[in-house]
């Protein structure tokens, strides 16, 4: 009688701690990061690629579509800085984005005489900047007419 009451209360014990670990470890920020990253719809990867403090950006291809040429000829640099300096990189999509010909698109100068070149290749839809090609389908979108 006296072994099974033991062993009850062993048991017993055994869980209580069992769930208060287990309510420290779901409430940790490490394995709330940890659920986040799993179940997130985001696939690509934010980049900044404007110099800090920017303010001046020219374009340098001038065979944008009609539609893009219309919406940023003549934008304020916030407002291209805001579209523009951060993108998401999207997964590619099998395309060898390194045997690609690019083009400079628009360069970005901040007030410490700093440059950064983003550049495109408009028929494969792939951007390149400081060598490193990437493709983005909101830099598409606001630069092509028909997106894809």
């Amino acid at each position: 009688m006296k072994s099974k009451l033991i062993i009850k209360v062993v048991l017993l014990a055994f869980s209580l701690g069992m769930v208060i670990l287990a309510m420290q470890l779901f409430a940790s920020n490490s394995f709330k990061d940890g659920v986040n990253q799993m179940f997130s719809s985001d696939t690509g990867k934010t980049m900044r690629w404007c110099p800090d403090h920017v303010v001046d950006f020219q374009w340098q291809d001038p065979n944008l579509a009609p539609a893009a040429q219309t919406k940023w000829s003549h934008a304020k640099p916030e407002q291209v800085r805001k579209a523009f300096c951060s993108v998401t990189m999207d997964t590619p999509d099998g395309t060898d984005l390194t045997q690609l010909q690019f083009k400079p698109l628009l360069m970005a100068q901040s007030a410490e005489a700093k440059t950064a070149t983003l550049e495109w290749n408009p028929e494969s839809r792939a951007f390149r900047v400081q060598g490193m090609p990437f493709k983005s389908a909101s830099l598409s979108r606001e630069l092509l007419d028909d997106p894809k």
